[in-house]
Parts: structure tokens; C-alpha cells; sequence
């Protein structure tokens, strides 16, 4: 063998131990880098091949040893399920739900839930992480969903995997989780060149204090969800309270406003704003399948032949309603009937007027109690408003400043 073969053949030796060694080295970097995670770090690769580090450990068994370490807020295991899945031709859902911190129920529950059907890898007061691990044709194990959840001011749980088992999933947590109702009023709060301006309020089911058929016992050819329902199936679309203040007027409004289905839910309860010629134009800013609230309306619906060149508007505006499943509710601190225009009360157009009144011996305890309040001494003849009989102190023998019921607005 000449000299220039045996130079050749040293060279080529050289490269191939230097091959060698680089793939020896890199092998260590990628181990390293990418399955040795520690707490609070990421996982620093997306790649969902079945690659094995110098331990012959392959890539998604060393995933899911070091998974109680990665970032629950990154999106790389999701990547990793996702892409997984999709190198095994199976399709890949995802969903979530966000549970509000006045539902029925508890982040235990939430936890019960997860651990019936996945591996919880990590738990605490506040964060779950759960898995559920499958195997693949050639016998490779892998992880094929993933759940998350964590508690701060509401409950927030995603899942990620097959859309039939995330479904189920979701189907028991809203099964588990009573979610309370909740409407959004737009409140009039005045008027500008660019339009009516509004206020918005979210108004829960729950945490609004509404009203309970004892606070009105002379009620008594129905119950207020049959009113509700009766009201809503009716083509008349105006609903009249009438009565003085503090008969919780204010509190059955509030109360048949969140029961009602409606797309737009809208108060009204200034008068000075309810007086002015641009009130209407408010009310038709609205749009259709809309319930609205209307509060002290006592100049609102006086006789035309007094002057009140607002009722004519709103008539008009609710013969132009009438296809549109609006509703709307006034209330009133007239004495009577005869102080208002008598074409609003027409047949057709008003649903019913109620007329509400004060409360009576017993009457006053029961309404107490549904509140779970003591009873205080009364007789047949002892006479109190809703508002005087919920704010009895019977300790001082006088009543405490008189508390709001229903969302906003004051016992009328």
C-alpha cells in the first residue's frame, strides 16, 4: 500500500470518529436539553417522533415522567398530544369551560370528576393536571388526552384528546356544575347628540335578592313563574305595576325581568330621562326581543288630556312592537287606575295590571321568614309595606334604613 492510501485511509478514519464523537456529543446535548426538564421549565422541542436519548428511553415515555415539571400555560404538550394523535390517523378535539365562583359546586367535585376517568399526575388546592395514557399498535405507550384545570376567583378546566371523551367530559361537568342565570341590563342614564347613553350591569341569579310569591299573598290566582309564562305567551306587551312605595314593586320588576328569555334587558328609572322626547328614541335603539323596565313612570302614563305628550309616543311605540316579542313593564306609585291614560289598559295592548298593596298580621311574618328572618309581634290590624316588614329590627322595636331589594334601584 502506497503512502497516499494509507493517507487517505488515516483521513477517512479521522472523520469517522469525529462523526462519532459529534453524534455522541449532540446525543447528550438533545438528552440534556430536552427530556432532563426541571420544575418551571419548558419542554424545549415539538417533536413528536418516537426518539430514543442514550437510555433507549423513547421521547414521549420520558414526556410523560418529567410532565409534572412543564409549564402548565404552555402550548407544547398540547402540540405533542395533537401531533401524536395525528401520526396515528385518529382526529384530535379540544374544549373548555369556564365555571363562575357562584356555581353549585366545589374545584373537589371538579377533582372527583377528572379522577374517575384519568390519571391525576399533580394536584393542589388550586391546579389539577391529569392524563390518560394509551398504546399505541407496535406497543408504544403515549399520552392521548390531556386536562387541566385551576381555581382563582371562577373555575377554568380544557381538555384536549378524543372528541367523544372530552364531550363526555364537559357533559359531567355540566351536569355537576349548576350554573346560575345571568342577564346583562342596559340602564338609560341620559342622553347625548350621539345617542341615548347606558350603563351595563350583569345581574346573577343568586346574588340578586328577588321576590318570593309570600311577599305578595293577595296575588292569588297566580304564582310568579305562571305569570312569567303566561306573560311571555301573551301578544299584549305591556305589564302594569301600580301601587305605593315600598309594596316591592321594584323587586317583582327586577325579578320578572331576569325570568323572561329575552336578547336585550333594559331599565328605565329616572323620570327626568323617562320625561324627555328623546326617552322613545332609546326605547327603539333597542332592537327586537327586548324586555324593558320602566321605573316612577307616574308622569309617563298621566292622561293625554293632561298634557303628557310622552304617551302618545309610547303607544305608538308599542303598536309597532307587536311582531317584534318586545316586552315592557311599568311601574307606577299612582294611587289608581283613573290617574292614567286610559288607551294604555286597552285590551290587547296592557297583559294585566297589578295593583300591589300592603301587607297584613301574619302576612308581615311570612314574608319575614321565607327571608329567614324573626317574627315580631303584630296583630290582625298591624300594617306593613314589603319594604317596613323586611327591615323590622325587633330589637330596637323600629325599622333600620330601609335596604335595597332586587338589582339597584330602591323598594318600590
Amino acid at each position: 500500500m502506497d503512502s497516499v492510501s494509507v493517507i487517505v485511509l488515516a483521513l477517512i478514519g479521522l472523520v469517522a470518529v469525529a462523526i462519532v464523537a459529534f453524534a455522541w456529543i449532540r446525543g447528550r446535548s438533545v438528552s440534556n436539553n430536552v427530556y432532563q426538564t426541571q420544575p418551571g421549565t419548558q419542554i424545549q422541542s415539538s417533536n413528536t417522533d418516537f426518539v430514543f436519548d442514550d437510555s433507549g428511553m423513547p421521547f414521549s415515555k420520558r414526556l410523560i415522567n418529567t410532565i409534572h415539571y412543564i409549564d402548565p400555560d404552555t402550548s407544547r404538550f398540547v402540540e405533542y398530544i395533537w401531533a401524536t394523535r395525528y401520526g396515528l390517523e385518529v382526529s384530535t378535539f379540544s374544549d373548555s369551560r369556564k365555571i363562575p365562583h357562584n356555581a353549585k359546586g366545589t374545584f373537589k367535585d371538579m377533582q372527583e370528576i377528572i379522577k374517575e376517568h384519568f390519571e391525576i399526575i399533580y394536584s393542589n388546592p388550586r391546579f389539577i393536571r391529569a392524563l390518560r395514557h394509551a398504546e399505541s399498535a407496535c406497543g408504544e405507550e403515549y399520552a392521548d388526552f390531556y386536562v387541566v384545570a385551576e381555581k382563582n376567583e371562577d373555575m377554568l378546566i380544557s381538555a384536549i384528546g378524543d372528541e367523544r371523551d372530552v364531550n363526555a367530559l364537559m357533559a359531567a361537568i355540566d351536569k355537576r356544575f349548576t350554573i346560575p342565570a345571568s342577564i346583562e341590563v342596559k340602564t338609560l342614564v341620559g342622553y347625548s347628540d350621539s345617542g341615548p347613553a347606558t350603563s351595563s350591569d350583569i345581574v346573577i341569579e343568586g346574588e340578586a335578592a328577588l321576590a318570593f310569591d309570600e311577599f305578595y299573598p293577595y296575588f292569588k290566582d297566580f304564582t310568579i313563574d305562571e305569570l312569567v309564562e303566561a306573560y311571555q305567551a301573551s301578544s299584549a306587551d305591556a305589564l302594569i305595576l301600580i301601587g305605593p312605595r315600598g309594596t316591592g314593586k321594584s323587586t317583582f320588576l327586577r325579578t320578572l325581568m331576569l325570568k323572561i328569555k329575552a336578547k336585550i334587558y333594559a331599565l328605565a328609572d329616572q323620570e327626568s330621562l323617562l320625561a324627555d322626547p328623546r326617552f322613545t328614541t332609546f326605547l327603539r335603539s333597542l332592537g327586537n326581543n327586548a324586555v324593558i323596565g320602566i321605573e316612577d313612570a307616574d308622569n309617563l302614563i298621566k292622561p293625554r288630556s293632561s298634557g303628557n305628550a310622552q304617551m302618545s309616543m309610547i303607544l305608538n311605540y308599542l303598536d309597532g312592537v307587536v311582531d317584534h316579542n318586545t316586552k315592557m313593564i311599568i311601574s307606577t306609585n299612582l294611587p289608581t287606575l283613573r290617574e292614567t291614560d286610559e288607551a294604555l289598559v286597552r285590551k290587547g295592548r296592557t297583559f294585566r295590571v297589578l295593583e300591589f298593596q300592603s301587607l297584613y298580621g301574619e302576612q308581615i311574618n311570612v314574608a319575614r321568614g321565607v327571608l329567614g328572618k324573626e317574627p315580631i309581634d303584630v296583630s290582625d290590624e298591624t300594617k306593613m309595606t314589603l319594604a317596613e316588614a323586611l327591615n323590622y329590627d325587633p330589637d330596637d322595636n323600629s325599622l333600620r334604613t330601609v335596604q335595597t331589594i332586587g338589582f339597584g334601584g330602591s323598594n318600590r
